[in-house]
């Protein structure tokens, strides 16, 4: 799959279906190694045992290319993915990719909404790249309430969101825009006083991002 194939599919599916998509542009190698770093400082421990991963609205997989380059011998990568053009161009794209070829027995797509998931397995690092920020509060809410119930003992979720746009719709919107970020800030700031781990700013991304780590520890 060439590189400009998959920007095309990727500003279609921004056009068609903005509230899935999120942003007419990947995530650069910046975020998407910034989304990883749990995984990646786990990969790199000596003693690391067998992971499974998750990772939500991988797109056209600019996020997963990094997520591959991590895996263990024995680790598992789930990639679910709700739209179905998305999903069948990032598994074309990943074949003969090295690092894809070499744990591809481990590595297996879902095509839906992450709150269809199956509970039964637990994921000991969840990578989401779902534009929480399109969406209503009920649905975010629903969304990381299913994180937290498939997230393993300590371990993460990382999410991101564009830097900036909560607090200028908050001071700017008006009417149900402005009423739904309200509700959408409120829940956020209970999210990240209970669970938030860490926060990093990426500034190498379109638009600049920033990228939180939660850990449901004890929830």
């Amino acid at each position: 799959m060439n590189l400009i194939r998959e920007k095309i599919l990727f500003a279609e599916a921004f056009i068609k279906e903005f509230k899935d998509t999120g942003s007419l542009f990947a995530t650069t190698k910046f975020a998407a190694l910034a989304l990883c770093r749990p995984l990646i400082d786990a990969s790199n421990n000596s003693a690391n045992k067998p992971k499974r991963v998750l990772e939500v609205g991988p797109g056209t997989g600019s996020v997963t290319r990094q997520i591959i380059k991590h895996l263990g011998p024995e680790d598992e990568l789930l990639c679910c993915e709700i739209n179905k053009k998305l999903l069948d161009t990032l598994q074309e794209s990943l074949e003969g990719n090295p690092y894809y070829e070499r744990n591809k027995e481990r590595i297996h797509f879902f095509h839906g909404p992450v709150q269809d998931l199956p509970e039964e397995v637990k994921y000991d690092y969840i990578i989401s790249a779902i534009p929480f920020l399109n969406l209503d509060p009920e649905v975010v809410k629903e969304i990381l309430e299913k994180y937290s119930r498939i997230t393993c003992g300590d371990k993460v979720v990382t999410y991101y969101e564009y830097s900036g746009i909560r607090a200028l719709t908050l001071q700017f919107a008006r009417g149900p825009r402005q009423r739904r970020f309200k509700q959408l800030d409120e829940y956020y700031q209970d999210l990240h006083q209970k669970y938030l781990i860490h926060k990093k700013q990426v500034k190498k991304n379109i638009p600049p991002i920033m990228v939180y780590t939660l850990s449901f520890q004890g929830n």
